[in-house]
């Protein structure tokens, strides 16, 4: 007789009301939900910074860029709704500076702005990144993100260009690549 009231307590335990078993499927639910949306939150929250310093929209005119005066004459039959990038023959800077003395230079017939940067061709690691610059301007003051040892770097000079009316609108871009001979000071 013990034995069956064991065997009814059992089986009152395991018996389940449906209005708990509802209740725990709505919380299961509700749980997955709010883990759902924290985990969406969290994914934005990331791509909105890891975006962020790429957006053209954030940068503004480059304080080094002033107005230059090339050595070069542009041809008078340019497409005015073309873009003209330059190219480089060579880089030269001193062995242990960070400073590189080079006209990065948007021609002034072009209809849009310029970002440089400059790119160690073998690892890929950016040595330089500008702000927008506008037509006819050029920063010839280069300051690296680190000193360079004496030596023959192939390098990228990318130039990507962004719309005048709408600094996020990106347009096609170039690059041109050069040697940065980084050489020791002459006495």
């Amino acid at each position: 007789m013990e034995e069956e009231k064991r065997q009814e307590e059992v089986n009152v335990l395991e018996e389940k009301d449906p209005k708990n078993e509802d209740q725990d499927q709505s919380r299961r639910k509700l749980l997955i939900l709010l883990c759902s949306i924290a985990v969406l939150a969290a994914l934005c929250f990331l791509l909105f910074f890891i975006n962020r310093d790429k957006q053209p929209a954030q940068l503004g005119i480059d304080p080094g860029a002033g107005k230059y005066n090339p050595e070069i004459e542009m041809p008078k039959d340019m497409d005015p709704t073309k873009i003209a990038l330059p190219g480089f023959e060579g880089l030269v800077m001193e062995a242990g500076s960070d400073k590189l003395y080079a006209a990065l230079w948007n021609p002034e017939t072009n209809p849009c702005y310029f970002r440089f940067s400059l790119v160690l061709k073998e690892t890929g690691e950016t040595l330089y990144e500008s702000e927008l610059v506008p037509p006819g301007d050029a920063i010839t003051e280069v300051t690296l993100v680190r000193k360079m040892e004496e030596g023959a770097y192939p390098v990228l000079v990318k130039m990507d260009t962004f719309s005048l009316e709408d600094k996020t609108q990106p347009l096609n871009g170039g690059s041109s690549e050069t040697i940065l001979e980084v050489r020791k000071e002459e006495k």
